[in-house]
């Protein structure tokens, strides 16, 4: 089981990761004033709480479906799930785990 948990972790890190990544080059190539105005031209690996913290306001807002760019409003569709979902499938695990190790 622990395998299962492993490849999980490691699968769904990956994928949020490949999503963040055209998420935040839509916004650079697309939304130039966006990106760099608004949401201070937010990177990958960010040093600044600020900058994770206005990104995150950005894909639970509903300014991503205003833009009219309908890659933007999915990708943002698809990380406001994502995240959750991703976090409840691992504590799952966990419990399964837990249990069956008892």
């Amino acid at each position: 089981m622990f395998w299962v948990y492993l490849a999980t972790l490691i699968t769904g890190i990956v994928l949020g990761l490949v999503k963040y990544a055209r998420l935040l080059s839509v916004l650079e190539s697309r939304h130039k004033k966006l990106y760099v105005e608004d949401l201070g031209g937010v990177r990958m690996v960010n040093w600044s709480a600020k900058k994770s913290i206005n990104l995150q306001r950005f894909i639970y807002s509903r300014r991503p479906s205003a833009t009219g760019d309908r890659e933007l409003a999915s990708l943002c569709r698809f990380l406001r799930w994502y995240g959750p979902v991703f976090v409840a499938i691992l504590l799952i695990q966990v419990g399964i785990m837990m249990k069956w190790s008892t």
